[in-house]
């Protein structure tokens, strides 16, 4: 069943690949920036849940007239500490999950100006989990799930056809850890890039 779908979503990738290559374009986008999530089950019991966050990753930007195919690959470090610590971008701190995560979304460009473009994006995103740093509230390896599909929505904003700028909304479907049900993953990742 799995490998059925999974045949089945690579003919649809390539499908769409395919049907846009003619007129497409391809750039390339490189960011980085910091994130802020909450977890269900958490904000349920203590009324609130913030954990910071940092991300640094990559979309591959495929246009054909308006139309965005973009593809990615992004690292994602979050904190498991509930605090109001605010954003921060520190890649130092301990008490971090590593996550590498596979955006798949297609969006359209809906302003077009002689120095700022805006586009919107939506579509699927798989969280892999990677790595546990040593943390103080005795968390272990096994119990966080391997992977997590999510659904993803963002606006970009690019200025002078080479730096952007997005914001990010993350919502995982399947709970992050093993012995908590409810434990979803939902944040926002606020980013700044390259595009060439």
């Amino acid at each position: 069943m799995n490998t059925t779908r999974s045949v089945l979503y690579l003919a649809l990738l390539l499908s769409l690949i395919g049907s846009v290559k003619g007129n497409a374009q391809a750039r390339f986008n490189i960011k980085t920036g910091v994130e802020t999530w909450s977890i269900k089950d958490e904000k349920s019991l203590e009324s609130t849940s913030h954990h910071s966050g940092q991300t640094i990753g990559f979309d591959m930007h495929i246009m054909s007239n308006r139309l965005i195919f973009a593809p990615g690959f992004h690292y994602h470090r979050i904190s498991v500490l509930n605090t109001q610590d605010g954003l921060q971008y520190n890649f130092r701190k301990r008490n971090h999950l590593h996550y590498f995560s596979i955006p798949m979304t297609v969006g359209y460009k809906a302003l077009t100006l002689k120095s700022i473009d805006l586009s919107v994006l939506a579509g699927a995103e798989a969280f892999f989990f990677y790595s546990l740093d040593s943390n103080d509230i005795g968390l272990g390896v096994d119990e966080m799930y391997g992977v997590a599909p999510a659904l993803t929505a963002a606006i970009q904003v690019e200025l002078f056809s080479l730096v952007t700028f997005d914001v990010k909304y993350h919502h995982a479907l399947n709970e992050l850890m093993r012995k908590r049900q409810e434990s979803l993953l939902s944040g926002f990742s606020f980013e700044l890039g390259i595009i060439f």
